[in-house]
């Protein structure tokens, strides 16, 4: 005994769900799930659209590992490929040349296995990199085709907490003036390193006790020999007299401590008043630029010594933070208006609104708010990541730290930072990505991606598992994040296997659907990026593909837009081409990248037979056109689950036998569409069945009409079987979107 069962099937945007959920019909999401889709993105609406092909731009370098955004702002903007210590740059929908076929490359230090931790911080024409084995540089934009990278020049430090044993000093000899060569001489201990040639080397006075300090009406000062201390800072008289009523604190030149010099006061008495130059601190900085032995080195002063240490050797002394000894720093990022850096557990931070100068300290050695500063977390393994979302969120093995001001009201400095009750969830050295107000990062097994995001209520960060409902996802571990906002509202993520994993992102809807991007012809998705179109009014995804060995950088073409989009412009095939002709041709050339492969092909928007690429890279089609798309063909795929319906006798009708008999699809402009069932005669065989067909109005010299609305309702012939479920492929070239689906089922009762 059997019953017919038509269930409809409304809403796609549950998206892919894990084989775990098979058995879960009792979750609203199974509902609008599926077992698999593949090349089909449940959008925000419910419906299924076919994702677009990818267009081939050029080839890559065979070093090339990584893609790079470089958004000067949202109407130019660059794509970099990463290769071998150099990098390219694709803009506008191609490569910057220096010649026809020359790609204009710039030098940079980064191998091939470094680039994809190479961390990037933006800032208007200069893009800021950090990468632990090389020092922090900087890529610079000076014109819409020409780049320079350079080592990044600091300023001022910064410098790693100062020496605390006293009995390790240091004294110089030399030119103490800035430009001066002076030799360092320590009294013991490990202090220098071949690798801190280069570095800078912090020295303070152990005390200014044999200069007497500046007072007012002291008689008898002599230009050039009498030296006084003022507020940190060492002057010589540059005149005779008596001292006037103004203390010196310049910090250059030569100024009077009267109004104006020598004068008399209220009561007549004087003149006073004395000419001071200004000499140095209580410290100076050198630049290593020799080291002799563990206690010796020469170096450059940057700024003036202080005299005292030719006499009196200081233990007050500190290496740079930064050095081929002292290590680089791995992060790189910008906060509060000052320049950012993650060294192993140490955040060094620059002056407010001068990202190269890492000066901690006025002349007099007081601290401001507005210098720069450095901050120590206490974690057990160090930052992977680091974000700015309101405040620091910095990801490591073990957990996530969230960073901010202790007091909102007061300014963002050393001693206003706390570090908040951090997320228990740790990550991987994968980048995040920050779609709407949520921060999206990879969990650290990999496969499982969480979203940090603040809970007002619980004042403290919480990290959802947006991928709970399809586990399976993560397959092979994801290497890169990314988003697209314009026109689809997406996450993205690269797989190890080379597959990208979408999911519409759209808070308000909570939509939970995954599905997954598979490259036609056995590709592989290496590294993919978004930017803005060359007009602003969209998001490009750019991807480094490879096929069997041979990379190249595509652009996924444009989402299809119903009433806007015309079938001569449909791109649906991987590292395809198109041109535009203004007289038509059956020849189609330049496909030797192709070679040995079966090509789908769409011409003025008709579907083509397939044909295999000779060795010249030259195929004829049946008949002349004027826009040609030819690429590797793909297929869209979506599997559903087990349907839900009832058996004769009004109970569940999972695990039943049933059979699809007939298929009812409601489509929005579609070119094909198939319907896919299970042999049960063949083991684990499948059929496709058309489910549209060339309209008999439609004339043989023009492509037929898409379809929308909804299919007659065909056979489909599914054999018996406990599977109870059914799939749609779409593998031409042409457009498809599937809103609903309402298939009819026989169910046994047994």
């Amino acid at each position: 005994m059997s019953a017919a069962a038509t269930p409809m099937v409304t809403s796609w945007n549950g998206g892919e769900l894990s084989p775990l959920m098979v058995g879960r019909t009792d979750t609203a999401i199974y509902a609008i799930g599926a077992e698999a889709i593949e090349n089909f993105f449940p959008i925000v609406e419910g419906p299924l659209v076919k994702c677009p092909g990818f267009k081939r731009i050029r080839a890559a370098a065979l070093s090339s590992s990584w893609l790079i955004r470089f958004v000067f702002n949202t109407t130019q903007a660059y794509v970099l490929e990463c290769l071998d210590q150099k990098l390219r740059f694709y803009t506008n929908g191609g490569r910057i040349e220096t010649d026809v076929d020359t790609p204009y490359e710039v030098a940079a230090p980064y191998s091939a296995a470094e680039w994809p931790r190479v961390s990037t911080q933006q800032s208007y024409d200069v893009l800021y990199m950090a990468h632990g084995a090389h020092p922090p540089g900087e890529l610079r934009r000076s014109d819409a085709d020409t780049f320079a990278y350079d080592p990044l020049e600091l300023k001022n430090g910064p410098f790693k907490d100062g020496n605390s044993d006293e009995g390790v000093t240091i004294g110089v000899s030399g030119t103490l003036t800035v430009g001066g060569d002076v030799t360092l001489t320590a009294s013991g201990g490990d202090v220098f390193k071949a690798g801190h040639v280069g570095g800078i080397f912090r020295l303070e006075a152990k005390d200014f006790s044999d200069i007497p300090a500046w007072q007012p009406g002291i008689d008898e000062q002599h230009s050039g020999t009498t030296y006084k201390r003022s507020e940190g800072h060492v002057y010589l008289a540059a005149s005779n007299g008596t001292t006037g009523p103004i203390q010196p604190v310049h910090t250059e030149g030569t100024m009077w401590d009267g109004d104006s010099g020598p004068g008399k006061d209220v009561n007549g008495d004087g003149p006073y008043g004395v000419k001071w130059t200004y000499l140095y601190d209580s410290f100076g900085v050198v630049q290593i630029t020799a080291v002799t032995d563990a206690q010796t080195a020469t170096a450059t002063v940057l700024r003036r010594l202080p005299q005292s240490l030719t006499t009196a050797p200081s233990w007050r002394w500190a290496h740079g933070a930064f050095s081929t000894a002292e290590g680089w720093p791995q992060l790189v990022f910008i906060w509060a208006s000052r320049l950012c850096f993650w060294k192993d557990f140490t955040l060094y931070r620059s002056v407010v609104g001068d990202y190269r100068n890492f000066q901690q300290w006025v002349s007099n050695d007081r601290l401001t708010d507005d210098l720069g500063d450095s901050f120590t977390l206490a974690a057990s393994d160090p930052p992977l990541w680091v974000v700015v979302d309101g405040d620091v969120l910095v990801g490591t093995a073990s957990a996530i730290y969230p960073i901010g001001r202790i007091n909102g009201g007061q300014t963002l400095s050393s001693v206003n930072l706390e570090v908040k009750r951090p997320l228990r969830r740790g990550s991987l050295p994968v980048w995040p990505a920050q779609p709407d107000t949520r921060t999206v990062f990879v969990e650290r097994g990999g496969r499982m991606l969480r979203e940090a995001s603040y809970n007002l209520g619980s004042d403290r960060y919480e990290g959802s598992n947006i991928s709970r409902w399809a586990r399976h996802i993560g397959k092979s571990g994801f290497v890169q994040l990314g988003q697209q906002a314009v026109p689809e509202e997406l996450l993205f993520g690269v797989r190890g296997d080379g597959q990208l994993v979408l999911r519409s992102y759209d808070p308000e809807q909570e939509i939970k659907g995954f599905s997954r991007r598979v490259p036609g012809g056995d590709g592989a998705v290496v590294s993919a990026v978004s930017v803005p179109s060359e007009d602003g009014g969209r998001d490009e995804i750019w991807a480094l593909c490879d096929w069997g060995g041979a990379r190249s950088v595509q652009q996924m073409q444009q989402w299809w837009v119903t009433g806007e989009s015309a079938i001569e412009d449909a791109f649906f095939v991987d590292d395809g081409l198109s041109d535009s002709l203004d007289v038509a041709s059956a020849t189609v050339t330049g496909l030797q990248h192709l070679a040995g492969t079966e090509v789908a092909i769409l011409a003025d928007g008709a579907v083509c037979p397939r044909q295999l690429v000779p060795l010249s890279g030259v195929i004829t089609l049946p008949f002349a056109a004027r826009k040609r798309t030819v690429g590797r063909p793909y297929t869209a795929y979506v599997r559903t689950l087990p349907i839900e319906a009832r058996d004769p006798s009004g109970q569940t009708a999972q695990g039943k036998k049933a059979r699809v008999v007939n298929l009812i699809l409601r489509l929005l402009d579609t070119m094909l569409v198939k319907a896919r069932v299970k042999a049960e005669a063949v083991a684990a065989a499948y059929r496709d069945e058309q489910l549209l067909d060339r309209p008999n109005a439609a004339t043989m010299d023009a492509p037929p009409p898409l379809y929308t609305g909804d299919t007659d309702g065909r056979a489909i012939g599914g054999d018996w079987g406990r599977d109870g479920r059914f799939a749609v492929v779409s593998d031409d070239p042409g457009p498809c979107t599937v809103i609903a689906g309402m298939p009819r089922f026989l169910v046994s009762d047994r």
